[in-house]
């Protein structure tokens, strides 16, 4: 069973309600997976990437994930993003926060998978 702030290994994850409010390092590449009807409004997810290679985060289904990034032409505008996000180097650090029920939103150091 999987612990608060203990390093993920392996290359698929599903978060779990011990990682809510709490910070998940990935000691690996991962495919990680916010499932359906985990947590509440309010409640953050912390990914930080311990290794050198990448944490790609996907809704599950029925899960919106909303991804944004500055509009350099405009200033502080953002533009939606589609999923996944993905971290952009060793030691980023994404958090999601819940809007709403299964509408979850990132940020932090990520990019768009596409």
């Amino acid at each position: 069973m999987h612990k608060a702030f203990e390093p993920v290994t392996t290359s698929r994850f599903e978060f779990q309600p011990v990682d809510l409010n709490n910070y998940t390092p990935f000691a690996v590449a991962c495919v990680a997976v916010i499932p359906f009807n985990l947590g509440k409004q309010g409640d953050q997810l912390i990914v930080e990437q311990s290794s050198a290679d990448p944490v790609v985060v996907l809704p599950g289904d029925g899960v919106t994930l909303s991804l944004f990034a500055p509009f350099p032409d405009i200033g502080p505008a953002t533009i939606n993003l589609p999923p996944p996000a993905v971290t952009v180097r060793q030691w980023a650090v994404v958090g999601f926060v819940q809007k709403a029920p299964n509408q979850w939103t990132a940020f932090g150091a990520y990019q768009s998978g596409y």
